[in-house]
């Protein structure tokens, strides 16, 4: 996932992970824990539109525990998202002359693609074999395998999307369905309003090794928190054996082959 540590643009990725971070901790009980709190929320949320993401999550946080502070931190996300929903809504105002400000209003000239096929494809490349085995293995795989067997790819996501169902379904912990809450809204976003040039439709691209990587990042945290739990905590004991396996290929091979930046 070089792309989100290239450029402070994509530091807004990081800033929306740590405000769910905030969002799922225990709420805080001294002023400086609170102020924490609050600065990062807002901070995050008028930095970029992950706080439209984050609302509906900080709604569940505070359903579940039912304290004020977890109010105050919903009331720290709606503010920027409702700020952020006014600027991102096709009746807000434009400039008269939109180029001579730097404002670019841009159409996708490929189609979607959005079709099953392809969402299995991402899925199963970039957050599965991406994340465990690395972006170099993916790489090489994508151009050799999957390129002759591009049904191989799909099978691999479907195995992943089932994996992370099960496991929202079975576990008791609060905070990985949360964090799959929040992955998957992150990543329904991403896939709803792409930017990615290229002239193939645009899910097709976003299958390509390095391409998007600032939409599955939170998808990839997810899905290797799925597997830690599962190793440590599945009730059933092949899993765990299978999820233990997978640990070996990321430190062996994800870790290890993507531990520099290019």
């Amino acid at each position: 996932l070089m792309e989100v540590h290239a450029n402070v643009s994509n530091s807004q990725v990081h800033l929306a992970f740590l405000a769910f971070l905030v969002l799922l901790a225990e709420p805080a009980e001294t002023r400086v824990w609170k102020a924490f709190d609050a600065f990062f929320l807002l901070l995050s949320g008028f930095s970029g539109p992950f706080c439209l993401l984050l609302w509906p999550v900080a709604v569940v946080a505070w359903w579940h525990r039912r304290d004020r502070w977890s109010v105050v931190r919903v009331l720290c996300v709606a503010l920027p998202a409702f700020v952020q929903a006014a600027l991102l809504s096709p009746f807000a105002p434009l400039p008269s002359n939109p180029t001579s400000r730097g404002v670019v209003i841009r159409t996708p000239l490929s189609p979607y693609g959005a079709t099953p096929g392809n969402l299995l494809r991402i899925f199963g490349g970039q957050i599965v074999v991406g994340g465990l085995a690395g972006w170099h293995v993916y790489v090489g795989l994508h151009d050799g395998v999957f390129a002759a067997h591009p049904w191989l790819p799909a099978l691999i996501g479907l195995a992943g999307t089932a994996f992370l169902a099960r496991a929202a379904w079975v576990t008791g912990s609060f905070a990985l369905r949360l964090l799959l809450l929040y992955a998957t809204l992150h990543m329904a976003a991403g896939l709803a309003s792409p930017i990615i040039i290229g002239d193939r439709p645009l899910w097709e691209m976003l299958a390509m090794p390095g391409a998007g990587q600032r939409y599955w990042y939170t998808m990839t945290l997810a899905f290797l928190a799925t597997v830690v739990w599962t190793a440590v905590a599945d009730p059933r004991t092949p899993l765990r054996a299978l999820a233990g396996v997978a640990l070996v290929v990321l430190v062996l091979s994800g870790i290890r082959g993507d531990w520099s930046l290019p």
